[in-house]
């Protein structure tokens, strides 16, 4: 199942991310309402399209998004799939007894052979082109599947490759269309819903803004279909001078 060695995750700071984004909802918990809120009124409409007796998450985190009584409730077994499950959600899950907790890089292997390829960098030139995703490929029939945040699969992995290796706009591009294109591809093999964000937005002092681009692919044109803004940051802790927040798409692929 792609399960990682949690060492390894540590180095290459998928912990850190995780333990970041707890910290920064306790200080922006109050901001994030309606996007959370949005986001588990979306999935709970595509869910009801549904005629899957399972369900998987794929990219659970802290739950904070999700409406997890509400598919409990519905689905067995429920199945939330991440490449790290903090204790803290290890205890949560617990409540449930149809939630089974699954350690996975749903890249499809991505994750390690970029540690490996960056570890061995002395011996063996990198190639980025070469750590290509071949998606995710589960060994149980996943039924309805929830994506949380198709831009985040690559940025972490980019963030630590390009910690030791040197890699041009172009390689960078190519890689992230091809890991955000595989996952997408997996969607549209099921009944699923995905909810991601799409740009990132800074507003500076004096009114002065910058977009990001973190989608790379076209998202497909559903019928139950929702956007909105995700108020992410106004403290000024992720980017010191500016207040940052997210365009989010949301999909009904059913």
């Amino acid at each position: 199942m792609n399960r990682i060695p949690k060492q390894v995750l540590r180095r290459m700071g998928f912990i850190r991310d995780r333990r970041g984004i707890a910290r920064r909802y306790l200080n922006e918990s109050e901001n994030w309402k309606e996007h959370l809120e949005k986001s588990r009124s979306f999935i709970l409409r595509c869910m009801e399209k549904s005629r899957a007796g399972g369900a998987t998450v794929l990219g659970s985190g802290w739950w904070l998004d999700i409406p997890v009584t509400e598919l409990a409730a519905r689905f067995s077994p429920l199945r939330f799939v991440d490449i790290y499950h903090p204790p803290e959600i290890r205890k949560k899950a617990e409540k449930y007894p149809d939630i089974q907790l699954i350690e996975a890089d749903i890249t499809g292997g991505v994750a390690l052979r970029m540690y490996e390829a960056v570890r061995n960098r002395q011996k063996k030139k990198p190639v980025l082109a070469e750590m290509n995703s071949a998606g995710y490929k589960p060994d149980f029939d996943p039924g309805f599947v929830i994506s949380l945040y198709l831009s985040q699969m690559d940025i972490i992995l980019m963030d630590y490759w390009t910690g030791y290796i040197t890699a041009n706009e172009e390689e960078v591009l190519a890689f992230r269309k091809q890991i955000q294109q595989q996952h997408l591809a997996f969607l549209q093999q099921h009944e699923s819903c995905l909810i991601t964000d799409t740009y990132e937005v800074k507003i500076y002092r004096k009114s002065r803004e910058m977009t990001k681009q973190l989608v790379h692919i076209p998202l497909p044109e559903t019928r139950l279909k929702d956007h909105w803004i995700w108020v992410f940051d106004i403290s000024r802790t992720y980017d010191p001078d500016a207040v940052t927040s997210f365009e989010i798409q949301a999909r009904c692929l059913i």
